[in-house]
């Protein structure tokens, strides 16, 4: 490969040429540059931050389908309502659990049926406003009798 008069062509052995690439300046970059590269590191890692918490939501609904949280009023207790079992007609028998917030648990009532025809289905929840009770309200996931289950 010959050099040319222009120092960023270069012939290659067949007649054509080739565009040199000049290496990087070590000149400083303008205020412009800078404000550009420092845009794109904060886009990148406000997309990373974006795929990082869409990764933990889908793994979180895989570990708990369907699980509803409730935070109490004054954040020292939460509330779960897991589903146990899902019929093919979309219907769930529920688990309520009550935890503290560092996990404790201090209360559990299990409303799945052995047959899971007989269970009972969470349809509304709350708190308190005092946080002091977790009210919620059930019907029958199916089966015979399904009055004759409390709410």
């Amino acid at each position: 490969m010959k050099r040319t008069s222009n120092p960023s062509v270069e012939r290659t052995h067949n007649g054509g040429a080739r565009l040199l690439v000049p290496p990087p300046s070590a000149a400083p970059l303008c205020a412009a540059h800078v404000k550009r590269r420092r845009m794109l590191a904060l886009c990148m890692k406000s997309l990373l931050l974006h795929l990082v918490a869409l990764f933990l939501c889908a793994s979180a609904q895989a570990q708990g389908y369907g699980k509803t949280i409730y935070i109490s009023p004054d954040g020292k207790f939460r509330a779960e309502i897991v589903p146990t079992y899902t019929q093919e007609r979309g219907f769930h028998e529920h688990c309520v659990t009550i935890y503290t917030r560092t996990g404790k648990q201090l209360a559990q009532n299990d409303h799945s049926s052995n047959d899971h025809e007989h269970g009972q289905t969470v349809n509304q929840a709350e708190w308190t406003p005092d946080s002091r009770f977790f009210v919620y309200g059930t019907h029958s996931s199916g089966g015979h009798s399904g009055w004759h289950f409390p709410t």
